[in-house]
């Protein structure tokens, strides 16, 4: 024989279902909300690290892991995009990235971390301040301990300089 179900136990299974779909309604939305701005994009692979993020953290978490600069792009202040340029350079050993940002010593910075990660000093070349150029080609002699890089400068005062440091590394 079947139970007949009380007036007041339909009432507390519809407030379960109710609390149920607004839970699951209000989960959707944050969902929907939070990857709309990159609806016309290529989908990110995961969210993985990046699920807790939020606005330009989230841009540029997504940018590194699909080193896509759409995502940068998406970036409302100019220095944490530069920075997310600079970034994705780096992930992808691309220093061509860094010809693509505007702040000067932000994409010095980028050309002289690649020319680094390349093992590349002649990256250093496409500085076009001498001071920053040889700035980059001493840090270039220094880490791969070749006197020699310094003899690209062409500042005597600056060659000079990158010579001693070579000179004072122990060897």
């Amino acid at each position: 024989m079947a139970k007949k179900i009380k007036h007041h136990d339909s009432r507390n299974i519809f407030w379960i279902l109710a609390g149920i779909v607004i839970v699951v309604a209000v989960v959707i939305f944050f969902s929907l909300n939070s990857l709309k701005k990159f609806e016309n994009n290529e989908n990110p692979k995961e969210l993985g690290p990046c699920a807790t993020l939020s606005g330009d953290d989230l841009s540029l978490c997504w940018a590194l892991q699909n080193s896509s600069l759409s995502f940068c792009d998406q970036i409302s202040e100019d220095i944490k995009k530069y920075e997310c340029y600079a970034a994705v350079a780096v992930k992808t050993n691309n220093d061509l990235i860094c010809d693509q940002i505007d702040s000067r010593d932000m994409k010095y910075l980028c050309i002289n971390q690649l020319a680094m990660l390349k093992k590349e000093p002649n990256i250093c070349l496409k500085i076009i301040d001498s001071f920053y150029k040889s700035q980059c080609l001493t840090y270039s002699a220094m880490k791969f301990k070749d006197i020699n890089i310094c003899n690209i400068i062409a500042n005597t005062y600056y060659k000079n300089q990158c010579l001693n440091s070579v000179r004072a590394l122990p060897q």
